[in-house]
């Protein structure tokens, strides 16, 4: 019971981490929160909005409920829970109930601008570089994975099976759906739950250098007919005596054809 607890609290910790970001809000809807409930009449709706809010939020942050939900659905976005919490809308009530207990206007101007001062300082601006950039394409992917999947398309009859690294797998699922690949992001982000023969060949691409008897012989029993490598952890000689065609060569990857005998 007591490492199902310890579970739980690590997971409500990492969730409010990822919730609150790296800005101060979160603090500030606590403390508006607590404004709120002393600024509101006793049976107001803000102070109904003040009661789902803290209910809400010692059900999402009990270490019980947190290892619960993971469990049955939340496997990697157990933190979105706290969308739940109107964190926004508690900041703004609360606003406007202090300007409504404010007798004059000069006073109420102050409130206004120091509110938006407070919000301002203690979030992070939206449009910024790390949030926005210029695309390369249409798409909204990385070149190299429009590149790799272009080449596999122009070769395959049809749907093409491919075996990719994850970081090339999460791109090119998004630019063609003939493409079936191995991992999808159901999997490499967790919604799937642990899979022991993928899990095989994640640890086969994500080594240094590539065993290339194992990775053989996984696509073969596989059935796939694409394989995409990074250069600089195979040797070109090796996988080619395997049976291989190399199909090209962008951005460091080779994509390789398997003659698979039926």
């Amino acid at each position: 019971m007591m490492n199902l607890i310890l579970e739980g609290q690590e997971i409500v910790k990492q969730a409010i981490t990822l919730y609150k970001g790296s800005g101060h809000l979160y603090e500030v809807f606590l403390i508006t929160l607590v404004i709120l409930f002393f600024c509101s009449k006793r049976h107001s709706v803000e102070r109904r909005i003040v009661g789902y809010t803290v209910i809400c939020g010692v059900i999402l942050i009990n270490p019980i409920v947190a290892v619960i939900l993971k469990r049955v659905a939340l496997e990697t976005v157990y933190w979105r829970t706290l969308w739940l919490l109107p964190m926004s809308f508690i900041i703004v009530c609360s606003i406007i109930a202090i300007l409504r207990k404010t007798k004059y206007t000069s006073l109420k101007i102050l409130v206004v601008l120091g509110s938006v001062f407070i919000i301002i300082f203690t979030g992070n601006p939206v449009f910024s570089d790390e949030n926005f950039h210029k695309t390369e394409n249409i798409y909204k992917i990385p070149e190299s994975a429009i590149e790799i999947a272009d080449i596999i398309l122009e070769d395959a009859e049809g749907e093409a099976r491919v075996i990719a690294p994850e970081e090339i797998s999460i791109w090119i699922r998004e630019y063609s759906a003939d493409i079936y690949l191995l991992f999808g992001r159901g999997y490499i982000w967790g919604y799937e739950g642990w899979n022991p023969d993928i899990e095989y060949i994640r640890d086969i691409l994500r080594a240094e250098s590539y065993d290339v008897v194992a990775l053989d012989e996984f696509v073969t029993r596989r059935e796939y007919e694409y394989l995409v490598v990074e250069s600089k952890r195979i040797s070109l000689e090796d996988i080619l005596q395997r049976e291989y065609i190399l199909l090209g060569e962008t951005q460091g990857c080779y994509i390789l054809k398997k003659e698979i005998q039926k």
